[in-house]
């Protein structure tokens, strides 16, 4: 699952980053009288295009994060673990998952 926030899969963390540049590119007097205009003029001058790109780019970082989780889930190993408590239809399901390779079943016994 990935994170329900995380700054890598929001295009406006690229959005800003690209107004930040922006804005250090024509500041290079570096006059707090001029900074305002610099990041309106930055603000202004971002285009579909832009947002286009970056959503884009979110979009293959979040499906590299996919293909990482779903190797790592592979590799994976799951187990049951009986409490001690059980019916005849858990023990069925005990049974059956003990016939699965890679599965361990623990009782508590």
């Amino acid at each position: 699952m990935l994170p329900p926030y995380n700054c890598d899969l929001n295009p406006i963390e690229y959005i800003w980053n690209l107004i930040k540049r922006r804005v250090a590119d024509k500041n290079v007097k570096q006059l707090e009288s001029e900074i305002e205009s610099i990041t309106l003029e930055a603000v202004a001058s971002i285009t579909k295009e832009d947002w286009v790109k970056e959503i884009n780019h979110v979009k293959r970082i979040e499906q590299e994060y996919w293909q990482r989780e779903i190797f790592e889930d592979d590799d994976s190993f799951r187990f049951i673990i009986n409490t001690g408590e059980s019916s005849s239809e858990e023990e069925n399901f005990t049974d059956s998952c003990s016939e699965m390779s890679g599965i361990e079943v623990l009782d508590s016994d």
